[in-house]
């Protein structure tokens, strides 16, 4: 996301049941013409039950170089490429409108706290361009902090090791946040 930035305080968004309902009834489209990343799906699901927010858009992070030059492959990376070789990594994130509410606030919260698990390499945010679209939006992101407002960056194949790690942490910990938040009604 070229325009980055940190998050903006929430503000009242009268719509947003609406909007919710409308991007719920989307989302069913969305998964037929396969414009989510396939590793994605259960994550987009699973917060697709959470009430004091939706999904906006999301990316799985598609690491691009000499052996996959394919910009929408969700492979591994190759374990026995050479450190130096040079990837192009198409950032990882969530975007998400949270509803402005004792449990959307709730949800920030816990999105912050996985960004503190590796600020080097998470980033939590907003983006103007979805903000001019849609109040209380924000995004959670996997890339080097110094590319933070690009979508994708020229990296070694060694900082490229260690994002593919981080995103899945990045993953994982957002599907236990879907989670929880769902059970626990938060």
């Amino acid at each position: 996301m070229e325009t980055f930035t940190p998050p903006r305080p929430m503000i009242a968004s009268p719509g947003f049941a609406r909007e919710r309902e409308a991007a719920l009834a989307d989302l069913a489209s969305v998964i037929r013409n396969g414009e989510i990343d396939p590793p994605l799906m259960p994550l987009v699901r699973a917060f697709a039950g959470v009430p004091s927010c939706y999904t906006i858009q999301s990316c799985y992070g598609h690491f691009v170089h000499s052996g996959q030059p394919d910009t929408h492959n969700t492979k591994r990376l190759p374990a026995d490429a050479p450190p130096y070789r040079k990837v192009v990594y198409r950032i990882a994130y969530m975007a998400f409108c949270i509803e402005e509410s004792r449990r959307g606030h709730l949800l920030c919260q816990d999105l912050r706290a996985i960004a503190r698990l590796d600020p080097d390499y998470i980033q939590f945010g907003s983006a103007d361009w979805f903000w001019e679209r849609t109040a209380n939006t924000y995004a959670i992101q996997v890339s080097p902090a110094r590319f933070l407002t690009e979508d994708s960056c020229s990296i070694h194949m060694d900082e490229a090791f260690i994002l593919q790690e981080v995103r899945d942490l990045l993953f994982s910990e957002l599907m236990r946040l879907a989670r929880n938040h769902t059970s626990q009604g938060r």
